[in-house]
C-alpha cells in the first residue's frame, strides 16, 4: 500500500560496533551514551612501567653479585690448586718446589727449584724459574677477590691449626727479604719454610672485594713441619 512501511524502516537508526550482521540482518547495536571499552590510563601505565624498571634494576644488582660470588669462587680454588701441585711436587720428587706470592698485585708463582739455590731477595716475576728451575704453576687473583683484609682472618685458626698465625693477609710477606713478596719452601719430608718470621708457619687470606658480592674471605694455613694445608672461610 501506498505511504506504508514496514516496522523495521522505522526503527531508530543505530550505530554499528562492527560486528556482522546476525542471521536475519539483525547485529548487535551500540546506543550512544553507552560507555566505551575499558583501557589502561597514563597513570596506570606510567606506575607499570616504573615497577618494571624496578624490578629490572634489582635483577641486575642479583646478576652482578652472582657473578661476583663465582669469579671469587673461581679465584680461590685456583690459588688453593696451586699451592697443592708445588706441594705434592717436592714430597712426590724429594726435591724443593717454592710457592711464591705477591700480595700487592695478587699474583702467584710455583717454582720447581732444580737448582736448589732459590733466594727470595733475587727473584725476578719476569723471569720466576731461570734454568734450571722449571716454572710448576702461575696465575692472579683478579676480578675482586684479593690478598686481604689487613688482618687476616682476624682469629686464632681453629685446631690444629691454631698455631698458624693469620693476623696478616700474607704473614710470610711481612718482613720478607723482597716485599710485597713473600715464599714458601716445600722441602719434602725436610719440612716446610717460610720467608719472614716466624719460618715454620704461615698463611694467607684471600678476600671477596666487591660490594655487591656479599663479601667473605677464605684463608689458607701451611703447617711448616708435614706442609698440611688447611682452609677456612672466614
Amino acid at each position: 500500500m501506498i505511504g506504508s512501511c514496514h516496522p523495521l524502516d522505522a526503527a531508530p537508526v543505530a550505530r554499528w560496533r562492527g560486528e556482522a550482521p546476525a542471521a536475519g540482518g539483525i547485529g548487535r547495536p551500540v546506543r550512544a551514551g553507552w560507555p566505551a571499552t575499558p583501557g589502561f590510563t597514563l597513570v596506570e601505565m606510567a606506575i607499570t612501567l616504573a615497577i618494571a624498571a624496578v624490578l629490572a634494576a634489582i635483577s641486575v644488582t642479583m646478576l652482578h653479585g652472582v657473578k661476583s660470588r663465582k669469579n671469587y669462587a673461581s679465584a680461590v680454588s685456583g690459588i688453593e690448586a696451586a699451592i697443592e701441585v708445588v706441594r705434592a711436587d717436592s714430597f712426590g720428587n724429594d726435591h724443593s718446589t717454592v710457592f711464591v706470592v705477591n700480595q700487592t698485585t695478587g699474583q702467584y708463582w710455583g717454582i720447581e727449584d732444580d737448582a736448589d739455590n732459590f733466594s727470595l731477595a733475587t727473584f725476578n716475576p719476569a723471569t720466576p724459574a731461570p734454568a734450571p728451575d722449571r716454572l710448576l704453576v702461575n696465575g692472579t687473583l683478579g676480578g675482586s677477590a684479593a690478598f686481604g683484609p689487613s688482618n687476616g682472618y682476624g682469629h686464632s685458626l681453629p685446631q690444629p691449626f691454631s698455631p698458624v698465625p693469620a693476623n696478616n693477609p700474607c704473614t710470610f710477606c711481612a718482613g720478607s727479604s723482597n716485599p710485597p713478596y713473600g715464599a714458601i719452601t716445600f722441602s719434602g719430608g725436610d719440612g716446610t719454610t717460610f720467608t719472614g718470621s716466624p719460618s715454620q708457619r704461615g698463611s694467607f687470606t684471600v678476600q671477596n672485594t666487591a660490594s655487591d658480592g656479599g663479601g667473605g674471605t677464605t684463608t689458607i694455613a701451611i703447617v711448616g713441619m708435614t706442609g698440611a694445608i688447611g682452609t677456612f672461610q672466614g
